[in-house]
């Protein structure tokens, strides 16, 4: 009796051990699902426990064959679904079903209600955070906006001032070389008209001493011709002043100057002029030289009349 009793405890023990997995082990131990199992091949006896088919053990992301189903019969897949669409559907107990769906209503409800309340209660504590402290928030803000503001405005005076001095150091620059430009341009126009000034006096002066060269060289000429007597005027004829006659030194045909008679009064005045003029001259006097006599000398003659004498 007791080897019996033994014995089934011993197999009970096995049992037990061969159906529960250990804590160490990766599977895992599901109960059966409620509802009836389709086909008669997989309904649960009263001493045997619900073994999955399929189990997902801990850190796996897909399902795995239960090991424990190795030598168990497994109706294929087809069969079973074919069972299960066979299957007829298990009868509704509206009383059970009604009580579920009232139950599931109520919990829903309540679990709104729970979430309504806690964000209610959070938007109030908000509000009352926000209301205490709005204030101050305000004066800091405007605060650090005034701070802001005077910042910029100090950036933008300074970049102001920078350009300005930026633009008067410019505007010197431009005035000085613009003023030195302007002095050396007026350096060298009062250097030119200096130099067009002494080329000027210089052909000047040599006309005047070739002027007065020919002059002496004529009146040498003029003392030979009259033997060096040096008592009384010479005997030259004097021109005849209204009927002068124009002649070149080549030789040329002379060309007649026609004097006007009778003219305006104006002229007839400056004849007067020139007439008195004539009569306070010394009769004594010695003649003119050919220049003076109304001879034209050609451009390259040395009796050729100065720039600053010409009328």
């Amino acid at each position: 009796m007791y080897h019996h009793h033994s014995l089934l405890l011993l197999s009970l023990l096995l049992l037990l051990f061969w159906v529960v997995p250990d804590s160490s082990s990766l599977l895992l131990y599901n109960p059966p699902p409620p509802g009836p199992v389709a086909g008669p091949s997989r309904a649960p006896a009263a001493h045997i426990p619900y073994i999955p088919e399929t189990i997902i053990p801990a850190g796996w992301d897909r399902p795995l064959v239960n090991p424990l189903l190795q030598n168990v019969p497994v109706v294929p897949a087809p069969i079973r679904r074919r069972r299960q669409q066979q299957a007829p559907a298990p009868a509704m107990n509206m009383n059970t079903a009604l009580a579920e769906y009232q139950a599931r209503t109520r919990h829903e409800q309540q679990e709104q209600e729970l979430r309504e309340r806690v964000e209610r209660e959070r938007l109030e504590r908000e509000e009352r955070e926000r209301q205490g402290g709005f204030e101050q928030f305000r004066r800091a803000r405007l605060a650090q906006e005034q701070q802001e503001l005077r910042e910029r405005e100090r950036v933008e005076a300074e970049r102001q001032e920078r350009e300005r001095q930026e633009r008067e150091v410019e505007l010197a620059q431009r005035v000085a070389q613009e003023q030195l430009i302007l002095r050396q341009r007026q350096e060298r126009i009062r250097a030119a008209e200096q130099a067009r000034n002494d080329e000027q006096e210089q052909e000047v002066a040599q006309r005047q001493e070739l002027f007065h060269q020919a002059l002496e060289q004529w009146r040498n000429e003029h003392e030979e011709e009259m033997g060096g007597h040096d008592e009384g005027p010479f005997d030259f004829e004097q021109p005849d002043l209204n009927n002068l006659q124009l002649q070149d030194n080549d030789g040329l045909q002379n060309i007649p100057q026609n004097v006007p008679q009778n003219g305006d009064d104006e002229d007839d005045d400056e004849d007067d002029d020139e007439d008195d003029e004539d009569d306070d001259e010394d009769p004594n006097a010695p003649p003119l030289p050919p220049y003076f006599r109304g001879q034209i000398p050609p451009a390259c003659h040395p009796y050729q009349e100065p720039l600053h004498l010409r009328d």
